[in-house]
C-alpha cells in the first residue's frame, strides 16, 4: 500500500530492537497506521554491558519462591510503619 509522509519512532528498552515483542508491535502500528515505523539501534544491536554481562536466572523453584515469600512477610512491619509515618501531611505537596 501507500505509505503516509508520517512516520512513527519506537523508541525501545534496554533490551535492544531485536526482542520479538518490539518488533511485533512495531509490524502492529504500522499496519494500523498505514505509515513507516522506525525501531533505531541505539546499543548497536547489542544491550549494555551490564545487562549483557547478566545471567539469565533459571526458572525459580518453589523453595525459591517460599523464601521471597518469606522475606516479603518479615519487611511487613516496616512497610506498615512507612505507611502509618508518612500520611498526606509528608506525602502530597
Amino acid at each position: 500500500g501507500s505509505q503516509s509522509e508520517h512516520a512513527v519512532v519506537i523508541i525501545c528498552d534496554l533490551f535492544g530492537w531485536t526482542l520479538p515483542n518490539t518488533r511485533l508491535i512495531a509490524d502492529q502500528e504500522a499496519e494500523a497506521l498505514g505509515m513507516r515505523v522506525f525501531v533505531p539501534d541505539l546499543y548497536g544491536w547489542s544491550p549494555p554491558a551490564w545487562i549483557a554481562d547478566k545471567e539469565v536466572q533459571p526458572a525459580m523453584t518453589l523453595f525459591g519462591k517460599l523464601k521471597q515469600w518469606a522475606w516479603l512477610l518479615t519487611r511487613v512491619p516496616q512497610i506498615a510503619w512507612w505507611f502509618v509515618t508518612h500520611g498526606d501531611n509528608r506525602t502530597v505537596p
